[in-house]
């Protein structure tokens, strides 16, 4: 039997971003849920299996803020270890 996992090498959860806005960040998130369902669908033409994709997942690589300071926060964190 043909496992999906062997086939499928790259994930939504892969993709990252940082949003200023709020609205941003949600449309970000929901983008994400309709290309995952798209590649779920054609990942099912190629495999010919159905593929459960619900519930949908919450996708918290997608973060809401200042993208400038969350990177300086991180990089003096590094600096502290």
């Amino acid at each position: 039997m043909l496992d999906t996992g062997d086939i499928i090498k790259v994930g939504i959860g892969q993709f990252y971003g940082i949003e200023i806005n709020d609205l941003a960040a949600t449309v970000a998130k929901t983008a994400l849920w309709i290309a995952e369902h798209q590649m779920i669908q054609e990942t099912q033409k190629i495999v010919h299996k159905d593929i459960d994709f619900l519930p949908l997942k919450t996708y918290t690589n997608i973060t809401e803020g200042n993208a400038l300071r969350i990177v300086l926060s991180f990089a003096s964190r590094l600096r502290q270890l």
